[in-house]
């Protein structure tokens, strides 16, 4: 109401308005000291407003195709900015948009890194600020997001694990359901970030129980995890002819021997000892001298081992393959080069 009458005064000294045909207006001296005071008070006492303009220029930062990708980066570009000394509604706006994007958007790879990186540097900055916000905001974004793209909540809790208790506990079912039954479009992402989300990490074990051949496979190319092992030895000992065991031992058991346990090393010989295509097949000695180069067990008791599952007979074949590998054939070593 004060600053309405100042705006009007204004207009009428800015153009003079007659009393009558020989008196203008002439606005008393108290009139001006009231306007100056409620000037004062309403307005100029008060910082600068950070608005629209100030968050516009955090958006267009981070959308930048030069972004930095380092959260130490982000938080020296926001220090030369609006973020420098925030008010907190526009820490509180900037949050709910990175959270939206994270969430709602389907952004570039680089983009999606802009926007974790940049939330990480805000919450470094201005903790307290950031944290209100997202207790407030994260779980009304998380409720919208659509079941089709619930990946994307899991790339969220991977780099905010610790957000998970903003969430609330309807949206906690749908997530733990969610990985528990990971559709295949998901299931590469899905399996390997819940892994990592201890609230959600049981229930991606389960849904490991389930894999195939194939999906395994594809797992262990992204990523050699000691999770999948289990997965594994459980299908190694489902090889009902030696081309599964064969392809099963080479591509799922071998690449996985460096995160096995001396557990999973009695499982395998055991299964080898009672199941002849997976003795017989071409890959058995491969797997076996993987196991023993990587030293799990110690020699002598891994000859014991080979004994007690597979017999004498395999156990002396098996020290007479690996020692071709071991020992070159001497006529081979004084052969010339052939340049």
């Amino acid at each position: 109401m004060d600053l309405t009458r100042l705006y009007k005064d204004r207009h009428r000294c800015a153009h003079p308005l007659m009393n009558s045909l020989e008196d203008t207006f002439q606005p008393p001296a108290e009139l001006a000291r009231y306007h100056i005071r409620n000037a004062v008070t309403h307005l100029l006492q008060h910082p600068p407003v950070q608005g629209k303009a100030a968050l516009d220029k955090l958006i267009k930062d981070i959308a930048s195709p030069y972004f930095t990708e380092t959260v130490d980066g982000a938080v020296r570009r926001f220090s030369n900015g609006p973020l420098a000394h925030p008010r907190e509604v526009l820490v509180r706006n900037f949050v709910v948009v990175l959270l939206k994007g994270l969430l709602l958007d389907d952004l570039s790879e680089h983009l999606r890194c802009s926007h974790v990186v940049s939330l990480k540097a805000v919450r470094q900055m201005h903790h307290a600020m950031v944290e209100q916000s997202i207790s407030e905001t994260l779980s009304d974004v998380v409720r919208r997001v659509d079941n089709t793209c619930l990946v994307r909540v899991l790339q969220y809790l991977h780099a905010f694990a610790e957000t998970w208790i903003y969430i609330q506990d309807d949206e906690h079912d749908r997530l733990v359901r969610y990985t528990l039954a990971l559709p295949n479009a998901d299931l590469l992402q899905g399996l390997v970030l819940s892994l990592d989300i201890e609230p959600l990490r049981s229930s991606a074990i389960e849904r490991l129980t389930k894999v195939n051949d194939l999906e395994l496979q594809s797992l262990i190319r992204l990523h050699r995890r000691q999770e999948f092992v289990e997965p594994a030895i459980r299908l190694y000992k489902q090889s009902r002819t030696e081309k599964e065991a064969d392809m099963r031992g080479q591509q799922l058991l071998s690449r996985l021997v460096p995160h096995f346990t001396q557990e999973h090393v009695h499982s395998i010989l055991q299964v080898m000892g009672v199941n002849t295509q997976i003795r017989d097949s071409r890959t058995c000695p491969d797997v076996l001298e993987n196991i023993y180069n990587e030293e799990l067990v110690p020699t002598g008791e891994f000859n014991r081992l080979l004994t007690e599952y597979l017999g004498e007979k395999f156990a002396s074949n098996f020290a007479s393959y690996k020692k071709r590998f071991d020992d070159p054939i001497d006529d081979m070593r004084d052969e010339p080069a052939d340049c």
